[in-house]
């Protein structure tokens, strides 16, 4: 529908139209995105997502969370994602791809067919169980996997889910608030995960430095300490804590498991589909890495990966034609004056932005059906930023982004 709407509007700055009973906002200008996602972001820090935690506790998580909350646990879970943090996964991203290519050599050697989009997921779910969960779930050879089954319960919408998300879309407001719209058994799921890690690790002398291990030690602090997201009527930032208690831990690892192996294995899979129908591009990427790799002595590393800037152009191309999320969304929390203008957006408005409409518009990018990764060379790139951003951007943009910039020295990210 975003897509549709930005299309159709060519043009246009923004096109209201109304989502069942709720008039939105549709953001088309790059200019004004700048605005909304950063500049002003305390005008618009609510994603507005509608469902309750009280009601679904997973949704205690970062993505879900607003406000304050969400200022909470952005600081608490942001150590996991740094350049030490990522280094230390090498080993462990070396093992898994080892896996993959013996798995993916086996059925190239007797020409079997294989879904590229399952093997990127259990590849990525291979990469969260080792390093979130610290467990060796071994989905890469093991269809039937435990984590495979968590992916099932999240992502496969039974026809009964179908229709209560429909109504919450149509009718926001309605007692479809008090509806829990997960299955039920996903919480008692990673409880049993995260009960059978707390006791692997009561008396683990040199525990592993991963998500969970952060997670663990939050819990065991047992609150999280910041400043308020907005001043007070005087200008002054609150004191503000979160109890981060066991409802939190398991609503993280449902974010971190969902959002985590999920958005990844969308972009490993998608690359890979273009590349299967671009021979010459993919016979190019094979050869930087195997010029690279030959440097370090055929070993994966950080270095390593910063130097494959074409490898790097295809997956930023990869995101642009099929971003993980093709549209964001914003609340606007108090009224906002569109800057050069006299439209007024008020508060309580919702906002979507287009992402996949503004990526594959021509005005920024030409022949944007095409898979064309060179485009991302510096000398070649001529849209504005706000016109590019498969991870969103400003305060609330993914909060992994810093994995990727420190992989891919990138400008933009």
């Amino acid at each position: 529908m975003a897509t549709y709407l930005y299309n159709k509007y060519d043009g246009e700055n923004i096109v209201g139209y109304y989502r069942g009973t709720t008039p939105e906002l549709l953001v088309r200008d790059p200019e004004l995105l700048k605005h909304i996602l950063n500049l002003d972001f305390l005008h618009f820090y609510k994603r507005g997502l509608g469902r309750d935690p009280k009601v679904e506790p997973l949704l205690l998580n970062l993505v879900s969370s607003e406000g304050d909350t969400w200022k909470l646990l952005r600081k608490g879970l942001s150590p996991a994602f740094t350049s030490s943090k990522l280094k230390n996964m090498f080993p462990i991203i070396n093992e898994c791809a080892d896996r993959m290519i013996n798995l993916a050599s086996r059925m190239a050697l007797f020409e079997e067919e294989f879904d590229a989009c399952n093997l990127s997921s259990r590849f990525t779910m291979e990469l969260i169980g080792a390093y979130g969960f610290g467990i060796d779930m071994n989905t890469i050879n093991n269809e039937h996997s435990l984590f495979i089954k968590l992916r099932e319960m999240i992502f496969i919408k039974s026809k009964w889910q179908i229709f209560l998300f429909a109504i919450k879309d149509l009718f926001p407001n309605s007692l479809i608030k008090k509806v829990v719209l997960g299955k039920p058994q996903i919480e008692p799921t990673l409880t049993e995960i995260l009960n059978g890690i707390r006791q692997q690790r009561q008396n683990d002398t040199n525990p592993r430095d991963d998500f969970i291990h952060l997670l663990l030690e939050l819990e065991k602090e047992g609150k999280i300490y910041s400043d308020s997201l907005e001043p007070d009527e005087n200008g002054q930032f609150r004191k503000i804590e979160l109890d981060f208690d066991d409802a939190y831990v398991i609503a993280q690892l449902y974010v971190y498991f969902a959002a985590g192996f999920e958005t990844a294995s969308t972009a490993m899979s998608y690359t890979m589909h273009q590349l299967a129908f671009h021979p010459d591009i993919q016979r190019e990427v094979q050869e930087e890495v195997d010029r690279v790799l030959d440097k370090y002595d055929n070993k994966l590393c950080i270095e390593a990966v910063s130097e494959m800037t074409l490898l790097e152009m295809c997956v930023k191309e990869g995101l642009r034609l099929f971003p993980p999320a093709g549209a964001l969304f914003r609340v606007c929390t108090k009224d906002f004056r569109i800057p050069g203008s006299k439209v007024m957006i008020e508060a309580g408005t919702k906002l979507i932005v287009p992402v996949h409409g503004l990526h594959m518009d021509p005005k920024y990018f030409e022949n944007p059906k095409e898979f064309r990764p060179k485009r991302f060379l510096p000398q070649a790139k001529t849209w504005p930023k706000y016109a590019y951003i498969p991870f969103g951007e400003g305060p609330k943009k993914c909060i992994a982004i810093f994995v990727a910039s420190l992989t891919f020295e990138n400008e933009h990210m």
